[in-house]
């Protein structure tokens, strides 16, 4: 039975990805429920929530509602609102109980900008997918409505796509991002998501996109199409991810160090990019002769190695772990408990998964501390 859980908590969904990137715009984000699912963006899936809520709801759909298909009251509730604060922009986003009764979300979207004047677009999000469809969806609904194609050529400027609390919590590691960029003669025009729609307006200008997670891929590959940007996929982690990047901003060739000579098998669980850029470090600084990453979540062949794993259900993991025979596994927390004995494991808490359980224990992964970090962990579990 494919996505069944029976140790592991459920994983941020896609209407949670998709409002994380819209939090920080100045829009109205409607999150189209009962009332539970907004309960689980605001309580579980946002950490900005608690010092710095934005105007996102809930659109309280009642049973009758659902019964008849009545969309007229949550377009009246949109109205109300707008009439006291008029938003940049209106986002509807989808849930279980529409995608179960077939609403037309975008139909929705489509008689607010009507009645409003203000631009609005629906997401099907469902609540069934994870953070990064929406994260995905909602990234190129901002390409699509607020991107106004590239006016100038603005050289030494990057983006930075697919940064959210959801793969980073607030660690800081926006700023760490903008001062490797500064470091290697650019700067950053525009995060996607996080920053401002003006920022996001003139992000065609761009020179080159920096890509984080896998999910803003499909947006890289649309903006480099449209707009002619290039863009390179990692992070300044470790030595090489490092010089990979920087040699991708100054247009060099990277130095491919020469791996230790060593041996030992590596299993990492966690979303692609940031499974990749842990992967250098083992093989590059560690010596790791075979490191295996696993994601739920997206999964991109281009990212991808031989033997790297798209994980379907929780038995998947189980049997991964089990039949691998890795000799270190690094992971959020709750993976832990797939692991056999014998088997060393390195956590590293990811947002999405364990949520505001090891919050307070997020990991930052970028520059050459890490490194250190994984040295550390390392050793104690091997005395």
């Amino acid at each position: 039975m494919s996505h069944l859980f029976v140790n592991l908590p459920s994983f941020a969904t896609d209407y949670s990805g998709a409002a994380s990137v819209l939090y920080n715009l100045g829009g109205l984000v409607v999150i189209h429920e009962p009332s539970g699912c907004m309960g689980n963006f605001t309580g579980f899936d946002e950490p900005r929530w608690y010092h710095s809520p934005k105007r996102i709801f809930s659109s309280f759909i009642r049973e009758d509602e659902a019964v008849i298909g009545d969309d007229s009251i949550i377009i009246e509730k949109i109205l109300r609102e707008c009439k006291r604060n008029r938003p940049s922009f209106i986002a509807i986003l989808g849930t279980p109980v529409p995608a179960l009764i077939g609403c037309d979300i975008s139909g929705i979207a489509a008689e607010v900008t009507d009645a409003t004047g203000i631009t609005a677009f629906g997401l099907e999000t469902n609540g069934f997918g994870y953070y990064h469809d929406g994260i995905e969806n909602a990234l190129i609904a901002l390409e699509e409505h607020f991107m106004e194609g590239k006016t100038e050529n603005m050289y030494g400027t990057v983006n930075i796509l697919g940064y959210t609390p959801l793969d980073f919590f607030l660690s800081g590691d926006d700023e760490a991002l903008r001062l490797f960029v500064a470091s290697c003669g650019y700067r950053v025009l525009c995060f996607l998501s996080g920053d401002n729609l003006e920022g996001i307006r003139y992000s065609p200008n761009a020179e080159k996109n920096i890509v984080v997670s896998a999910s803003a891929i499909p947006l890289a590959e649309k903006m480099k199409a449209k707009y002619k940007i290039p863009y390179c996929v990692g992070l300044p982690c470790g030595i090489y991810g490092e010089e990979k990047i920087r040699c991708f901003l100054q247009n060099t060739e990277p130095k491919i160090p020469t791996p230790s000579v060593c041996s030992g098998k590596a299993l990492i669980i966690g979303e692609q990019v940031f499974a990749n850029a842990v992967r250098d470090i083992l093989i590059y600084e560690y010596g790791f002769s075979e490191v295996t990453n696993a994601t739920f979540f997206a999964f991109s062949p281009q990212l991808a190695t031989s033997g790297d794993v798209a994980l379907s259900d929780e038995l998947h993991l189980k049997k991964l772990m089990k039949n691998g025979v890795y000799d270190l596994v690094i992971g959020d927390p709750l993976f832990r408990e797939f692991t056999t004995p014998g088997q060393r494991f390195i956590s590293i808490p990811h947002p999405a998964v364990s949520s505001k359980l090891n919050w307070n224990s997020y990991v930052s992964i970028l520059g050459r501390g890490f490194s250190g970090y994984i040295s550390e962990h390392n050793a104690q579990n091997q005395t």
